[in-house]
Formats: C-alpha cells, sequence, structure tokens
C-alpha cells in the first residue's frame, strides 16, 4: 500500500489535506476546518460511477436535516445546534470527497491523518474533560484517535496483519486499565474481526455471522470477567459492577442507563419528535423511569442524575436514538442504513484494509448507538462511511450508478435509489 512513486503520493494528497484539516477548529472542534477543504473539493467529480448506497446515505441525511427543522417548528422550541451541526459536516465531508472513492487508499491516509490530527487537538487544545489526569486524557480525548493513527499507519506500510492484532489488544489493555472499557472492548472485537477469515460468497457470509456473533460474545464476557475479577483495578471493577450490575440488559445496553428515557421519548411522539431533547417533559422522565424498573433496573432513581445533568441539561448519549426522538423516525433512518452499511463490512470485510476496516466499523456502530455527538464526530463518520463504500466498490466489482452532472430531478433520483 506503500506509495512508490511521485504520482501515487500526489494522488494520497487530498487524503492528507482532509486528515489533518479535521483537527484544526473553525468555530469549536465541532466544525473543523476539514468543512471548508471539503467544500473546495466538492466541484471535483468522481471519476466512477457512484453506487445507489451513496446516494441513499446523502439523500436520507438531507431528510434528516429537513425533519429536525420541521419538528423544532410544529414543537415551537430551538433547533438542536448539535445534531444539526454535526449531521450538516457529516453531509459536507461526504459529498465533498466523493471524487476519492475510486482510490481506498486515500481515504485510508485520510482517517489515518485525521487520527493524527486530533490527538495533536486533544494534546495542544486540552478541553476541559481531558485534564486531571491520563484516564481523563485517554477516554475523553486520543484514546479513539490513537488507535486510527497506530492501525492506519500499520496498514499503510504494508505490514504484516498480526502487527494490528497485537496493536489492538496493547490498546485494549491499556483502555481497560484507563477505566476505558467500551474502547477496551470495541479494540478486542476489531482484533478477533482481523484474525476470522474472510467471507465472499453467500454461504461463507453466513457462517461467518454465526461466528462472529460467538466470538463477539465470547469477548465480551471474557473481558468482563477480567473487569469483575479486578485485573484492572478495584475502581475499575466496582464502576462496572455498578453499570452492569442489572445483568444482561445492562449489557445489552453497553453500560448506558439513558435508553428508556429516548424509549419513552419515542413512544409518545415516534413520527413527528421532540424538536429538541432538551424539550422532554417530567411526564417523560416519569415515564421513562416507570421503563426502566419494568425492564429490570433495580433503583430507577439512581439513574436520575445520569438522565438530567448539570444546568437541566437532558442526556441521551445515542445519535441514533437522539435522531430519533429530535427529528422523528424519518430522521433516524440514515444511521439505521450506515449502521447495516457498517455491519456488511464485518461481515464482508475488505482482505487489504481488514484491520482497519473493523476497527471503523465496530466504533462507528458503538458511537450511533451508545455515544451522542460529541467533539468532530460527523466528520469521522463521514470518512467511515466513504473508507466503507470505496472498499465495497472495489470488492463489487466497480458496479454503480454514474454521478449525475446537474442536479437530479424526482426522476432521477428514483434511478438512482
Amino acid at each position: 500500500m506503500t506509495p512508490t512513486s511521485n504520482a501515487e503520493r500526489q494522488q494520497l494528497l487530498p487524503g492528507i489535506i482532509l486528515g489533518v484539516t479535521s483537527g484544526i477548529p473553525l468555530l469549536g472542534i465541532g466544525l473543523p476546518l476539514v468543512a471548508v477543504t471539503s467544500a473546495a473539493l466538492s466541484p471535483i467529480r468522481s471519476s466512477v460511477g457512484l453506487p445507489r448506497v451513496y446516494w441513499w446515505v446523502v439523500w436520507l441525511s438531507a431528510l434528516a436535516l429537513l425533519c429536525f427543522f420541521v419538528s423544532a417548528a410544529l414543537n415551537r422550541v430551538a433547533i438542536s445546534y448539535s445534531s444539526i451541526g454535526q449531521l450538516g459536516v457529516f453531509l459536507v465531508v461526504l459529498l465533498g470527497a466523493r471524487s476519492l472513492l475510486n482510490r481506498p487508499d486515500a481515504i485510508a491516509v485520510a482517517l489515518t491523518c485525521f487520527g493524527g490530527a486530533m490527538v495533536g487537538y486533544y494534546l495542544v487544545a486540552r478541553p476541559a474533560n481531558t485534564i486531571g489526569s491520563f484516564e481523563n486524557l485517554w477516554k475523553y480525548g486520543i484514546g479513539y484517535p490513537v488507535a486510527l493513527l497506530v492501525v492506519g499507519f500499520i496498514v499503510f506500510r504494508g505490514l504484516h496483519r498480526a502487527f494490528s492484532v497485537v496493536a489492538l489488544l496493547a490498546l485494549a489493555f491499556v483502555g481497560a486499565v484507563a477505566d476505558f472499557r467500551s474502547y477496551a472492548l470495541i479494540c478486542c472485537i476489531a482484533a478477533v474481526l482481523t484474525v476470522l477469515p474472510a467471507a465472499r460468497n453467500p454461504r461463507a457470509v453466513a457462517r461467518r455471522a454465526v461466528v462472529v456473533g460467538i466470538s463477539v460474545v465470547g469477548t465480551v464476557v471474557f473481558l468482563l470477567s477480567l473487569v469483575q475479577r479486578g485485573v484492572f483495578g478495584a475502581e475499575v471493577a466496582a464502576r462496572s459492577a455498578s453499570q452492569f450490575g442489572d445483568g444482561p440488559l445492562g449489557i445489552l445496553l453497553g453500560g448506558r442507563t439513558e435508553p428508556p428515557l429516548a424509549i419513552a421519548a419515542i413512544m409518545q411522539r415516534p413520527f413527528v419528535g421532540w424538536g429538541n431533547e432538551q424539550s422532554l417533559t417530567q411526564q417523560v422522565v416519569s415515564h421513562g423511569l416507570a421503563l426502566a424498573k419494568s425492564l429490570g433496573v433495580h433503583d430507577p432513581a439512581a439513574v436520575l442524575p445520569l438522565w438530567i445533568r448539570a444546568g437541566g441539561r437532558v442526556s441521551l448519549h445515542s445519535v441514533l436514538l437522539t435522531s430519533w426522538v429530535e427529528g422523528g423516525i424519518a430522521a433516524a433512518l440514515v444511521f439505521v442504513v450506515i449502521i447495516l452499511i457498517f455491519v456488511r463490512v464485518v461481515l464482508r470485510p475488505p482482505s487489504r484494509y481488514k484491520a482497519l476496516a473493523a476497527l471503523i466499523a465496530v466504533q462507528s456502530i458503538w458511537d450511533l448507538l451508545f455515544s451522542p455527538w460529541a467533539d468532530n464526530r460527523g466528520v469521522l463518520l463521514g470518512l467511515a462511511v466513504l473508507f466503507v463504500i470505496a472498499n465495497s466498490m472495489k470488492s463489487d466489482g466497480g458496479s454503480a450508478e454514474p454521478e449525475p452532472s446537474v442536479k437530479p430531478t424526482t426522476k432521477r433520483m428514483r434511478e438512482f435509489a
């Protein structure tokens, strides 16, 4: 994969620029300079036809943005700047960097440089939640960027896959010691997926799905058993017991306590949404507490401080569920499609970028299910989706629809679907 000529290095330059500018904030790190560089690249048309799934993601993202505005207007509440801003940046990256879809290596370089740029940002800017200890810096700052930088570098240099596996397991150990258990779990699962043989025909894909399922469950159980035995420290074991004390439910929800609140809000307004997660009423909170108790949470009142943070700020801690709550079911469709895209790459990984694809897919699925919009997650998600689509185009033989030279009409939009 290492470039051997000046021409190849020049073809990687757009990826380097996208990655590096991802760590340079404009209006905060949520709106980095990469939004400008992506917009500058947008007039460049892709040299290959763009697949239908790309256009599905583009149009569903635009639909979600529209839903956020409409829901806020109908509910007469302030728009959600976080959701709209992050999804807007995601769409800008998706459209601006589409010319790289015929160069998976350039997008891989962009992801690697993204990791390096974000490490630099956290070390220089030092946001408040990263100060105080190495654990804070790793968990709320450099953990994921370091993983992208290390695995991306190994893949880019063309080193043996074993180096990626060892690196992922080492990073998992650091994450566990730093009380970043989700990170440790993601790195362990990515390492397991890297080792598993690839699948190409439908029967092999089905077998891989079974093996992946068993491997993931086994990894979760094994890692949790190590944590509970105090291998990574008594404090980590105590915190794990408090979050997973409700047994299978806690594991299913990734140790998060917020889903019952989000589900309660969705049950009341599934189609139109609430416009903004901060507009949820006390009735919704009471319904969420009752739902949490019915799901087996022994002390629902104990989770209330995690739902209602300092200053009365509501936290749902899930990109997918927050989008559904704020914009209705139509706003959540794009993230359902994106999750399915990442599930596909887990089942049919690209052989050349197997470790990086596994890390990107597992991390992105986790973020969409159990993490809020934060920092520049919209940029990372955009690059990750482009990377997966680019590799699927290669594995599928490049079959795709041609990129439209003019703004698509309704008829043409149907063709892309």
